[in-house]
């Protein structure tokens, strides 16, 4: 399952955890001034929020070591690196995992086949960090949206 997929899923289970669901389809301006149209408007049902939360935890679970390591592994074989010695490529990769194992197994498979198919060499941690990142604002902010 792909992370739009899983946020789909997210979403549709997520549905009955909130008091209305209305279809607003009005024409505003947010805060930076663009013009836009609201399409819904819902509001949490905090009598819920522990279903609600149980939910987005599934989806926020940590990857398996397994999935994260076969993972990196498919990435550096597919991309370019500089060369390095055995020991540095064993620390690399060490803690790749290390981090990599923090995100969902969706977001990793993702994150790590895109990077793959999309660009020549091997990420930097801060760029793979960035579009892992990417895939898990959604689900932060329906984590924020049913409280802690």
């Amino acid at each position: 399952m792909s992370p739009i997929q899983a946020d789909d899923l997210l979403e549709a289970l997520l549905t009955p955890c909130y008091e209305r669901w209305t279809a607003l389809s009005k024409t505003t301006v947010f805060p930076e001034g663009i013009p836009g149209t609201e399409l819904e408007h819902r509001r949490p049902d905090m009598s819920r929020a522990t279903e609600a939360r149980a939910i987005i935890e599934t989806f926020m679970a940590p990857c398996p070591t397994k999935i994260a390591s076969r993972e990196l592994t498919r990435l550096r074989l597919m991309t370019k690196a500089r060369a390095e010695q055995g020991a540095d490529v064993d620390l690399m990769a060490a803690a790749y995992l290390d981090e990599v194992r923090l995100y969902p197994p969706d977001v990793v498979v993702d994150a790590c086949r895109s990077w793959a198919r999309d660009q020549i060499f091997f990420p930097a941690w801060a760029e793979l960090k960035t579009s892992l990142e990417g895939w898990m604002a959604y689900r932060r902010r329906m984590s924020t949206v049913f409280g802690p």
